[in-house]
């Protein structure tokens, strides 16, 4: 069910809200989520504030010429998936806002948010509306001491993460014609892998999944519930403990991405995942080989455009050599 079965009405009871025509946009941007299924009262709350020490790093409109041209259009979305080593940190931006899914790995001393992520959002001018934390592992939550303003925050294990209200199955909000929607987990008996926040984000004519760390047995509950998308995160890295066949068949995708650190000593992705996708028709790309990957979703031509940073943007000793070497 897409929300929780309303309570009977008491004295102290609110007023029935609205209908969804009349309903107000939410003070974030976006239109409302259902009713939270452990609190009373509608989420989301007012976010927090930017820090002061960080005002003065968001780039000023009147110097850099108005809003970041790199925007999509209303209707499209770009996924960027950041190369943050044996960890996972993504970004989702329509023409208006910016949703951050995983905050990458953190270490003693430093996170991939404060090396990658956050210089990332100051350049553009950004910050997010909405950050989902798939789960509490540190290679996905490490990094969120680290990004200051972290907007109104969801997690899949919410006593693991700090601050974040419970991602349950049928939140949804909507963001520049682009639909968001949590499809698990379903109730609080998850934990770990399995409790990830799974988000579905559908614009005109593209849509894409983000599964977190889910496991097989997540994948069969939700198989033949979910309808086939362009792109699919690989499940915990590419592990052999995911992406079960049907699964993947199931959903279609023509582009899956796994989010994996060079020579990791875990063998992600694993090479009998990959070589089973790729001869299904599965294009699969690696952030240790391509480097950031940014997926250009949606629009009526449906074509989408695929930039892999290492490749598009290279340094130069990744060139071919000229003339004399040594």
């Amino acid at each position: 069910m897409d929300a929780p079965l309303p309570k009977p009405p008491t004295d102290d009871a609110k007023p029935p809200a609205p209908p969804k025509e009349d309903r107000p946009i939410g003070p974030w941007g976006g239109e409302p989520m259902p009713a939270d299924p452990d609190k009373d009262e509608d989420w989301p709350a007012p976010g927090p504030e930017i820090p002061a020490p960080y005002q003065d790093q968001r780039p000023d409109p009147e110097v850099f010429g108005g809003p970041d041209p790199g925007a999509p259009p209303p209707g499209r979305v770009d996924l960027v998936v950041f190369e943050v080593g044996q960890g996972q940190a993504l970004a989702l931006r329509t023409a208006g806002h910016l949703v951050l899914y995983d905050a990458g790995p953190g270490w003693n001393g430093g996170s991939a948010m404060a090396r990658v992520v956050a210089p990332w959002l100051r350049r553009h001018g950004l910050r997010p509306d909405v950050t989902v934390i798939s789960h509490g592992d540190g290679d996905h939550a490490g990094g969120l001491e680290d990004l200051p303003w972290p907007g109104r925050l969801l997690a899949g294990e919410p006593d693991r993460v700090p601050g974040a209200a419970p991602c349950r199955a049928g939140q949804h909000w909507r963001f520049d014609g682009v639909d968001f929607r949590v499809l698990w987990p379903r109730d609080r008996d998850w934990q770990g892998n399995d409790a990830s926040c799974v988000l579905r984000v559908d614009a005109v004519g593209a849509s894409l999944l983000l599964t977190g760390d889910i496991t097989k047995a997540v994948e069969y509950r939700l198989l033949g519930k979910v309808a086939p998308v362009d792109v699919l995160q690989l499940a915990h890295h590419g592990s052999a403990s995911s992406s079960a066949d049907a699964w993947v068949a199931s959903l279609a995708p023509r582009w899956a991405v796994a989010s994996v650190g060079y020579a990791n000593r875990f063998r992600h992705p694993a090479p009998d995942l990959v070589a089973g996708l790729e001869a299904a028709g599965v294009t699969v790309l690696r952030t240790d080989r391509t480097g950031m990957i940014v997926f250009r979703l949606g629009g009526l031509d449906n074509a989408a455009l695929v930039e892999k940073w290492r490749r598009d943007h290279g340094r130069p000793w990744h060139r071919p050599v000229g003339g004399r070497s040594w």
